[in-house]
Formats: C-alpha cells, structure tokens, sequence
C-alpha cells in the first residue's frame, strides 16, 4: 500500500511519455519507465482498494513459498524481505493495473447497459454500488459522472447509486427494532444516525456485512431504489452533499425545477422502507452456539466448532471491561477476561505451547483444531520480570487439556499494586464465522468458557 502511493510515483507519471499500450481500448496507458526492460504502467492508486487487496493475498501466496524455504533461524527477517522483494515489483507490472481496469471495466460495462435500458442500468448500479465501494471499483464510474456534467450540464446514470444509502439505513434501523443483542442495539441506534447523513460505513462493517443476509437486503434495495431514479429521471446537477443533503443536487439551476428533487426523496423512501420492512419481517438474533442441536461436519467428521475451556477459574468479566485499551478495543483479538480465584493456568484444550514469555506471565497456544489463544494474566504485569510466577512448560511443548500451564500468586501480585484481570482471547477469530462467549456469571477450571464457529 506504502509503495503504490510512494510520491515519486506522481512525479514519474507526470514525467515524459515513453510509449503508449493499448492504444484505442479502454486499457490505453501511457508508459513512463520500464522495469527490467518491462514496461510499467503507473496509475493514481491513492483512492483504490482492490490492488492493495489482490496485492496482499498475492503475498500471502509467496509469503507461505519463501517461509518455506528458509532455515528456521533466518525466517523472522528474511522471509518478510523477500516477499516485499518479490511482491511490490508484481504489483507494479500486473496486479495494480488489472485490477484498476476491473474499475473501468465496471464503468464500460454500466454505460453498456444504460444505453439498451436506463432502469436496467439503474438496477445494476444501485444493486451493487456498495459493494463497489467497498473494493473501489466505483472509481471506474465517477469519471462518467465528471464527464455527463461537464458535457451535459448532468449525469443521469452514475446518480442511480443515491438510494443505496436509505436502504441501508432502513436495514439498520429493522435490526435496532428487532434485536434483543445490547451491545448491537447500541452500535445500531448511532450507526443509523450517521447513515442518515451518507456515512454509511458504521452501517456496513459494524453491522450488515458481518450478517451477510441483511447486507444483501440492503443491496436489493438500492437496486429498487436506482430503478426508481432512472424511471422518474432524476438527474445529478452538481456535486453536493451525501445522504438527506444530497437531494438539492437534483434541482436543475437553469430552470429551478424541482421534479428531480422529488423524484429522488421518492426513489430513497422505497429504497429505506423496502430495507426496514423486510428486516423487519425476518430479523432474529443468532442463537447462541450452546442451544444448537444440529452442528455441521466437515467431510472427515469433525465438528465444525471447538468449545474452548476456561483455563482458570473466577468470575468472568467483559472483555471491553478490562483496564487496557488493547485488549478492550479488541486489538488484540475477542474472547472474554476472568478475574482469578486461584492461582493456577491450565490449557484450555489438547494445544501446543507456541510462545511462552520469559516472565511467564503470558502464554501464546495453538489448539489441535487450529484456534489461537492469548491467556495474559494480570494488567502491566510483565513489569513484574517474572515475580510470583512458575511456567510449567516450554515453548514448543504438546499438552492434553487440563495440564498445568503456569502457577502464580495472585495474593503477591495484588499486593504490588498489579490488577489480576487475565483476558482469554482468540488472536485469529477473523478466520471464524462466530464466536459464542458463556452466559455464566462465575466459572470454573474448564468450564465451556468460549465456542468457536468454523
């Protein structure tokens, strides 16, 4: 990401022109320098999503080869080296220019289809605007808007997108009526409020795409809402602002006509009453894994969950609670915390010890299943050097769930002034569908504290 937008790549770009490929397509693309005698086809990448992505997930490719390869010894620096070597040169030569052609190619394709059907074309960007966005594929379809207002005095077209934003809205204010969740309710009410205004991102990440059936709702409103706009067409006269403030864009300054201004208030009510009706109707909460009486197998028969034990026992606290805004903020993963009643770590399933802190007042596992866990006891207690801690075990070490981890003395450490707080976290919780956390107010050594949904 650093190296795409690197300034000296500007200032090559407005250099002289080597060449030009492509010439008379939409690929045409000036040549400014050559790579190895390849030529380099440099673009403006600062508001792009999708070649930082392909260009990641290219790496994690090269990154597993080159890991693979090296002695154990020269992995932590050279592996990193070697993959940026490899990696930013590619991205260079190939990933960044087709994927920023994806774009245009989304624009030429939107063009296409208005041109055989306005409302056609209305569904297509208003069904997928947000995903667009997301990956920064729209930036193949604001030059078209750039280029109908300067050309036309309007755009007709790329203005379809606006009923997106309402549909969301209305999913989310569905899911704020409907959910029993506290802490969704409370993420929903504000989210909602800021969607009213366009900034629908709190809408979309927070809440929506996670729950992927609403995202699409969401999507299908915003189709109906851009076959609206091309059927009563509403056109964009100037570049203003999103959300409710964007409805005076619609007003044509030559004649104060203001047809389109109402056109578009129509267009967005469906979109919104379309995605709070439907939530509406079909929201539920998930049910909590423990209450699930069919669970999938994979095709080798294991279940498609893991329930992870509570490696020590005491009274539970929530993980925004803990004094630490790593692990409150959830940084550092998600999980739940526990406040000791003992002094005893043990492992919380058949696991293998994969980082163990001199101090041994942390313990990094991997569990047989695959799941991460972080089990850090205390707050700010590696200030302690190891004090009033045991390790049982060694890094790199296999142990069957219920073996001793490490002992400490909770007593001492209080009495240093040191909070015994201990988070239990999954570090790579992104790599699962859910995570279901005990309702129980108190537990016990391996208890079911977390289950974790593959």
């Amino acid at each position: 990401g650093a190296a795409l937008v690197y300034p000296t790549v500007s200032a090559i770009m407005k250099g002289d022109t080597l060449y030009t490929l492509f010439e008379g397509t939409i690929f045409q693309s000036a040549i400014h320098m050559e790579l190895l005698g390849l030529p380099v086809i440099l673009m403006n990448y600062a508001s792009s999503v999708i070649p930082i992505v392909v260009a990641v997930w290219f790496g994690a490719k090269v990154e597993k080869a080159v890991a693979a390869a090296m002695p154990t010894m020269l992995k932590g620096f050279l592996t990193p080296f070697f993959t940026i070597l490899i990696v930013v040169p590619l991205t260079f030569l190939a990933i960044g220019p087709v994927a920023t052609w994806a774009g245009q190619i989304v624009g030429a394709a939107a063009m296409a289809i208005y041109n055989i059907s306005p409302m056609v074309a209305g569904l297509f960007i208003g069904a997928f605007w947000q995903v667009f966005v997301m990956f920064g594929l729209h930036w193949g379809l604001i030059p078209i808007m750039i280029n109908n207002i300067t050309v036309y005095g309007y755009d007709p077209l790329v203005v379809t997108y606006f009923g997106c934003s309402f549909a969301q809205i209305g999913v989310v204010l569905g899911i704020f009526l409907r959910t029993q969740d506290k802490k969704l309710k409370s993420i929903s009410l504000p989210a909602f409020i800021s969607g009213i205004f366009g900034v629908t991102e709190p809408c979309i990440y927070g809440i929506t795409l996670p729950r992927k059936k609403y995202f699409v709702i969401s999507c299908i409103g915003g189709a109906i809402g851009g076959a609206l706009m091309a059927l009563l067409s509403v056109n964009l006269y100037m570049f203003g602002g999103l959300g409710i403030f964007g409805y005076p864009t619609f007003i044509d300054p030559k004649t104060g006509e203001l047809a389109g201004m109402y056109g578009g208030m129509i267009a967005s009510a469906v979109s919104f009453v379309f995605g709070l009706a439907v939530t509406a109707v079909l929201y539920k909460d998930a049910a909590p894994a423990e209450k699930l009486t069919v669970v999938a197998e994979k095709a080798d028969g294991t279940a498609e969950r893991e329930i992870i034990k509570a490696p020590l026992a005491g009274k539970i606290v929530a993980l925004e609670e803990v004094p630490d805004e790593a692990f409150a903020m959830g940084v550092l993963g998600k999980g739940i915390a526990i406040e000791p009643s003992d002094g005893k770590v043990v492992a919380p399933a058949d696991c293998t010890v994969m980082t163990l802190f001199p101090t041994g007042h942390a313990i990094g596992l991997v569990t047989d299943k695959g799941a991460e866990i972080l089990i850090h006891i205390g707050m700010d207690t590696v200030k302690l050097e190891g004090k009033y801690f045991t390790t049982k075990v060694k890094q790199g070490d296999h142990v069957q769930a219920g073996t001793t981890l490490i002992e400490f003395d909770k007593d001492k450490i209080a009495a240093a002034g040191y909070n015994t707080i201990t988070p239990v976290i999954v570090t790579n919780h992104a790599q699962y569908m859910d995570m279901v956390i005990t309702d129980e107010k108190d537990v016990a050594e391996e208890a079911n504290l977390l289950t974790v949904i593959a």
